[in-house]
């Protein structure tokens, strides 16, 4: 553990003590220790799906099965480019975390959604056992992944569904999330689609807890936050919609990462502008889109520092022949 990361556990428990329940929990938890960081690292993950799937102007009306569309990357996705490149390049991974109070409510009430979502998923008769885990790449791409924060399994062990909570702190973003049924255009779709290639299912649980009065009264307290759970399940009510893997999306949202990742790597070994860099990439695929069809993904990157393998410099090679 660096400096930095026990400076910032240091201001972490003086701001929220934990129980030793929560602290025997902490030690065996999957998500949001170094060791995850590590591993979505300059990769293509969940949350920051949907900046990848961002669009120009003029071309967010079309169907994803339109090609307009998919080559169309807008500005925010761009720059989830360079910044998964400059990751890989510098092995820092740059994440603001749980900084915001927002972000720490989130995490701290997470078991009593689970609690909650356990409860209704069992009146909505819908069979299966909740449990944690942590990152999961795509079985296609090493490089893309995401860390759902539950899935639910069979009698067996087999992953039937993934679940997706989240803790609203406004009535404007549960609004958001709520209003209208999730579509491509919601706020988390695409972690979502990502979620269920990820884990090879057809569904995912959308659970969704309405905001409380005062964030601070879960987020400061001093017992063990399930002791609080009566009174969360009373105020903070939660919903829980079923949200179908879509193949539209999912294609696109791989055929996405593989224009992204070529340019990544092509960027990285080559250091022109990373806006060309694409622009050639998407101008590749444009001549043979069935290429996308057939893409074989480079291996996952080293941890410290990005060494492109012969088999990629021969793609490279190939690439600057066609320019």
């Amino acid at each position: 553990m660096s400096k930095g990361e026990k400076k910032l556990k240091r201001i972490e428990e003086k701001i929220v003590k934990l129980s030793k329940n929560e602290k025997k929990a902490a030690k065996k938890k999957l998500q949001r220790t170094r060791k995850w960081r590590l591993k979505r690292m300059g990769r293509w993950t969940g949350s920051q799906l949907k900046s990848l799937m961002s669009c120009g102007a003029g071309k967010g009306k079309l169907a994803w099965d339109n090609l307009d569309r998919l080559f169309s990357f807008g500005l925010t996705a761009l720059k989830y480019i360079y910044e998964n490149a400059m990751e890989r390049k510098t092995g820092r991974y740059i994440d603001d975390g749980e900084g915001t109070y927002q972000m720490r409510y989130g995490t701290r009430v997470e078991p009593l959604i689970q609690r909650a979502a356990k409860s209704k998923l069992k009146k909505m008769k819908i069979k299966g056992k909740l449990k944690s885990v942590g990152y999961k790449a795509f079985p296609t791409i090493p490089n893309a992944g995401v860390s759902s924060d539950s899935i639910l399994i069979d009698k067996n062990g087999k992953t039937i569904a993934t679940v997706e909570m989240k803790a609203c702190t406004t009535w404007q973003t549960h609004y958001e999330r709520t209003f209208d049924l999730t579509d491509e255009k919601s706020k988390d779709f695409w972690q979502i689609q990502g979620q269920t290639i990820a884990h090879s299912v057809d569904v995912c649980y959308y659970v969704v807890a309405q905001p409380p009065e005062d964030i601070k009264k879960y987020l400061f307290y001093q017992g063990d936050i399930m002791e609080m759970y009566e009174e969360f399940e009373k105020e903070c009510s939660i919903s829980i919609e079923i949200v179908e893997a879509s193949k539209v999306h999912q294609d696109a949202l791989i055929k996405r990462i593989t224009i992204a990742e070529d340019t990544l790597n092509d960027w990285l070994s080559m250091g022109e502008s990373l806006k060309e860099t694409l622009d050639t990439t998407i101008a590749l695929y444009e001549e043979n889109p069935k290429k996308l069809e057939t893409y074989i993904p480079p291996l996952p990157f080293s941890k410290a520092k990005l060494k492109f393998k012969k088999s990629l410099q021969k793609n490279l090679k190939k690439k600057i022949k066609l320019k």
